[in-house]
């Protein structure tokens, strides 16, 4: 109550999950009952779980994920709003195409290699941040991490930077 300035953008995150035909959450709203940066928040956000996993029981590519949008115009999303979404994600995909990067696992990891992508830990905690060069320390501290998360890394690495 007392961080006034905040309420605005509280009420934008607590709109997130709403859907424009009104089957959302909290306060089942639908079309422009839902503000429009809360529904920007909607796209954005189901884009980045489609691709952890978070949304569907397997993770989605990036092209599966926008397929999965463009697929629910007008039951979970604006279309405008996925529209302009889409346009800006050809200009990154333009971007992308750049890089050449490939994913790798720890035990193919080699000093020099350097990171194409940020290092994330169950997508909350950044390990590494993109362009990291890796040295001995860095890859024996990442594997010793996998053995005691008893699971493995997804590790971007461009190709460029491979020995």
């Amino acid at each position: 109550m007392a961080l006034e300035p905040l309420h605005e953008a509280a009420k934008y995150i607590r709109h997130q999950d709403e859907q424009i035909d009104g089957k959302g959450f909290p306060d089942k709203l639908k079309n422009e009952e839902i503000p429009l940066a809360s529904q920007i928040l909607k796209v954005v956000g189901d884009y980045h779980d489609l691709q952890s996993g978070l949304v569907v029981s397997n993770r989605l590519s990036q092209l599966e994920a926008r397929d999965f949008i463009n697929k629910n115009i007008g039951k979970k999303y604006d279309k405008n709003i996925v529209n302009l979404f889409c346009k800006l994600l050809g200009h990154q995909a333009t971007q992308e195409k750049k890089i050449s990067e490939r994913c790798i696992k720890s035990n193919a990891l080699r000093v020099g290699m350097v990171l194409s992508r940020d290092l994330i830990l169950n997508n909350k905690v950044l390990l590494l941040s993109k362009d990291h060069t890796l040295n001995d320390s860095l890859i024996e501290r990442i594997c010793y991490l996998e053995e005691s998360i008893c699971d493995s890394l997804d590790i971007f690495i461009l190709n460029k930077g491979a020995n």
